[in-house]
């Protein structure tokens, strides 16, 4: 067998998709443990999906949704419910 050594090219190509790799993994490693949380806005008016109780509390099927989603990315979410 003969065995050479990479010349420039394939060693700059190497080079090339090593920092691809550490500029697609850092941000993620970095930004896994303080997340940034997720803003969802919607109407508080969309019975069983979002409504309002007579507290004036916000719930519905969204609201548990949102908690789960939330409970299984770790990413939080705040969740307004306004009048359009």
């Amino acid at each position: 067998m003969n065995f050479r050594r990479p010349d420039r090219y394939h060693s700059g190509l190497l080079k090339t998709i090593a920092l691809i790799w550490l500029s697609v993994l850092l941000p993620a490693i970095a930004g896994a443990s303080q997340p940034s949380p997720r803003r969802v806005i919607t109407d508080d008016n969309f019975p069983p999906f979002l409504y309002r109780n007579d507290d004036g509390a916000v719930i519905g099927y969204l609201v548990d949704y949102w908690k789960l989603w939330e409970g299984k990315t770790g990413v939080p979410v705040i969740l307004t419910a306004t009048r359009w």
